[in-house]
């Protein structure tokens, strides 16, 4: 799926696949760093909807299958001893 927002180009098929819910939403992470969300319905086409780097970590961690390891998802992200 092929979706142009605000001047971008968000493709599943050149996005890497970060995780995946139980109900078949796809978490994206595009070539250049974007997250993106592709959700189906069964009633509806699947709509994709652009997420903020934390909206994507939420995602990331509210679905049951990860496909990519969270430090290698969000490269950004510093981590410190709690």
């Amino acid at each position: 799926m092929k979706k142009a927002i605000g001047g971008l180009i968000f493709d599943t098929d050149s996005a890497t696949v970060l995780a995946r819910s139980g109900d078949g939403n796809v978490l994206y992470q595009t070539p250049n760093g974007r997250y993106f969300e592709c959700t189906h319905s069964t009633l509806l086409a699947p709509e994709i909807t652009i997420l903020t780097e934390d909206e994507a970590m939420f995602t990331y961690n509210r679905f049951s299958e990860k496909l990519v390891d969270f430090k290698l998802a969000f490269p950004d992200i510093e981590f410190r001893e709690a």
